[in-house]
């Protein structure tokens, strides 16, 4: 992975960053990776059409960075692309120039200022799925798409993950379900895969795709050629695709569903099956609760305590009297000005 670097500064310094980002890329999850490389080519492009150097930074630039990408970016990428860029100056041993106290202030600015309402996929859910199915025909790219919904559906998967899969990492289980091994595009951990688990429809999905594609091993989700199926990987880009003509089948709006539609989904699912965080968690690879729980916000908030209440008032139900708590006299007494 090589640095854009820039002619103003010393080879010596360079090959420091260069390093610096090797190091990154080695330990981040591939798609953390590739997210930080986005952000530091583009960071590359607002200094050279500023004319600032790129490598050392310098406080002053990065200000000028955060200033002109707060409108564009949310708060939270911006703020994930400053640290990123700081971190690679200690990894380079170069002062930090995001450490400026004018940074912080500036972040703090751009998300009071320029709050936007976060852009979330639409859910595909498991009733989706099946009216999908049912419109679906039995030609290869039929066949293929709905293989690649319902593994995306019961692994919780990103793209890259999905796309990843190979027949061979499919375990297949005596009552007709299957563990399948992959591995998360952005989470790090001692082990590099992940087993997942998929449903015997999921199952028979997958299996209906491989007899009619005639694969017998390598990558499982595959391009589709005029002349038949391809021995290449389904590219990201095609999956989006994919995923935006399965949309369209089932008369959802095309423009609102992509590849993460089904993590979205499964996740709501989960939610709705009162499921505990923990194991939300585990089946999607997040490593916090507040993670999953911003696919299920409008369902968390239309379950909530308030709406309970008014539920019970409305079917008539004597709601339960808190239990008694002794207070202190001094918490009765009116406080002093």
């Amino acid at each position: 992975m090589r640095l854009l670097g820039d002619a103003a500064a010393r080879p010596a310094t360079l090959k420091r960053f260069e390093r610096a980002m090797r190091m990154v890329a080695e330990a981040l999850a591939p798609e953390t990776a590739r997210n930080v490389l986005i952000g530091l080519n583009d960071f590359t492009r607002f200094c050279a059409h500023r004319g600032s150097r790129v490598l050392p930074a310098t406080p002053k630039t990065v200000l000028a960075y955060v200033r002109h990408r707060a409108t564009t970016l949310s708060a939270e990428v911006l703020g994930r692309r400053v640290a990123e860029l700081g971190r690679l100056h200690r990894l380079a041993n170069c002062a930090d120039p995001t450490d400026h106290p004018s940074i912080a202030l500036a972040l703090k600015g751009a998300a009071r200022q320029h709050r936007r309402p976060r852009r979330q996929a639409a859910p595909l859910t498991l009733e989706l799925r099946d009216r999908i199915h049912a419109r679906l025909g039995s030609g290869l790219i039929d066949l293929r798409d709905g293989a690649l919904l319902d593994l995306s559906l019961d692994l919780l998967g990103r793209r890259s993950e999905i796309i990843g899969i190979d027949v061979d990492d499919i375990e297949r289980l005596p009552d007709g379900s299957a563990l399948v091994r992959f591995r998360r595009a952005k989470v790090v951990t001692a082990d590099p895969e992940t087993i997942g688990w998929i449903s015997p429809a999921t199952v028979a999905s997958v299996d209906r795709w491989i007899a009619a594609s005639g694969i017998v091993g390598g990558p499982l989700l595959r391009s589709l050629t005029r002349s038949g199926v391809s021995p290449n990987r389904l590219s990201r880009e095609h999956v989006s695709r994919a995923f935006k003509r399965l949309a369209h089948v089932a008369g959802l709006d095309p423009e609102r569903v992509s590849s993460h539609s089904p993590r979205v989904g499964m996740a709501q699912e989960l939610t709705a099956g009162n499921f505990a965080p923990p194991l939300i968690m585990h089946a999607g690879g997040w490593r916090a609760p507040q993670l999953p729980a911003r696919y299920a916000a409008r369902l968390i908030a239309s379950r909530g305590a308030v709406a309970q209440l008014h539920r019970l008032r409305a079917d008539g139900a004597a709601t339960r009297p808190m239990t008694e708590v002794a207070l202190p006299a001094s918490a009765l007494e009116e406080p002093q000005e």
